[in-house]
């Protein structure tokens, strides 16, 4: 692109009556516009100089030149003739009369992914991180011990309880916040008959603490055994379950009471239900007396004290063992008659 001019001044000195002589003087540029000036460019990777390839001017043209960066990039410096200029995107050379030179910097866009974690466990990376556009990144959660991981915001919108999460192709910052809280764990609770487990079942435990079972069986009713995740621990009233770590479970088997009643007659008759009994706690047992022909009963001994001759017994809301004995004697008036 050719621009030429030329200033041509004339000078007329007239003093005296003296006409001096016409100067005509030719100040810029010179006539000569056959002298030839490059441009040299050149351009990092990342964008678009152009024109790209150096350019050849005469004296006294001009030269445009346009930037543009590709998406992954931007425009980071221009420097002409070693000078910089700055991010910008066009350049003029006017009036070029000597060499000149034009260097384009790109560099690569840069995202940050900010990291946000309350304590009780980690992150991999641990800290914010600076990456380039379009890199992938792995963020890994781990949770301490007895932790879990609760919930996981990307970019303020929850993604669940993850253990990792992956940015594909990074293009704009991004801020990942994870959530960790404490295990909870729950007792489970039950039991056959009756009686009862106190506390009942319970579902929010904190991991690492102790929880104390008392087993209770109802009036009249005995633990006969306890099961602690299904084995069988036997009789024991209460239970502690120590620094919790996993689910359990608590079962206790009541079973009612029973009572012997020990019945029994001399050989001169008998009773009914004769031999050991055994009754169900809060049930009532009736005996019966049957002394042997030509004998009357002469007493019902019941845990130990004479009743004297009755014909029969009730044992009622049995609550303890019991016997009960029956004495027979030869019926005197019968022998009289016979007499």
């Amino acid at each position: 692109m050719k621009k030429s001019f030329s200033i041509i001044i004339i000078v007329i000195i007239i003093a005296a009556g003296i006409s001096a002589p016409i100067i005509i003087l030719n100040i810029l540029p010179p006539s000569n516009n056959n002298q030839y000036f490059s441009i040299e460019s050149k351009y990092s990777t990342g964008g678009i100089l152009s024109p790209s390839k150096n350019i050849t001017l005469r004296a006294g043209e001009y030269q445009e030149f346009f930037i543009t960066a590709d998406e992954s990039h931007f425009i980071d410096d221009v420097i002409i003739n070693g000078n910089s200029f700055g991010s910008i995107d066009f350049f003029n050379f006017t009036e070029v009369y000597s060499n000149q030179t034009i260097e384009v910097l790109f560099t690569k866009k840069t995202f940050s992914i900010k990291i946000i974690s309350n304590s009780n466990g980690t992150t991999i990376p641990s800290q914010s991180e600076i990456f380039e556009y379009g890199d992938n990144k792995k963020i890994i959660f781990s949770p301490d011990h007895g932790f879990h991981v609760s919930n996981i915001l990307i970019d303020g919108s929850t993604v669940g309880a993850l253990s990792e999460y992956t940015f594909s192709n990074i293009t704009s910052n991004h801020t990942v916040e994870v959530f960790f809280k404490i295990n909870l764990y729950s007792i489970w609770v039950s039991y056959q008959g009756s009686g009862t487990i106190i506390p009942g079942t319970i579902n929010t435990i904190e991991h690492g603490t102790s929880q104390n079972f008392q087993i209770n069986p109802a009036e009249g009713n005995h633990i006969e055994d306890v099961k602690i995740n299904d084995v069988s621990i036997g009789v024991i009233e209460n239970y502690i379950f120590t620094n919790l770590t996993i689910n359990q479970t608590i079962h206790a088997i009541f079973e009612i009471n029973k009572y012997q009643i020990n019945a029994t007659s001399d050989i001169n008759g008998s009773i009914s239900s004769s031999g050991t009994t055994l009754i169900e706690h809060g049930n009532s047992m009736t005996y019966y007396f049957y002394p042997n022909e030509n004998f009357t009963i002469e007493d019902v001994v019941v845990d130990n004290i004479p009743l004297g001759p009755i014909n029969n017994y009730t044992f009622n809301n049995v609550n303890i063992n019991h016997s009960i004995h029956t004495f027979n004697n030869v019926n005197i008036n019968h022998l009289a008659c016979r007499l």
